[in-house]
């Protein structure tokens, strides 16, 4: 991720300097690197509570447990996503 963000032929090969940039991410890490002003980070859980705010998902709770306790057939526990910024992470 951090070589794609600072290298010449990773983020600058597709962005105009000073055009928006959303990340989003998992990694604690990324908190706390100096990033430049036009870059926003944006965590998965946060995408899915907005999405929830806006009605365009109606539970980001039952996706997010979806996604750290997969129930769907054929999906493995090796599967499970892990999120830093849930509360009981």
């Amino acid at each position: 991720m951090m070589d794609f963000i600072s290298d010449e032929g990773g983020v600058r090969r597709y962005l105009d300097a000073g055009d928006p940039l959303l990340v989003l991410y998992e990694d604690q890490g990324l908190r706390v690197f100096r990033k430049p002003p036009n870059m926003h980070l944006l965590s998965t859980v946060g995408l899915l509570r907005g999405m929830e705010k806006v009605g365009l998902i109606r539970s980001a709770d039952s996706v997010l447990a979806e996604m750290t306790n997969p129930t769907q057939r054929g999906q493995r526990s090796q599967d499970r996503g892990a999120f830093p910024d849930l509360p009981n992470a």
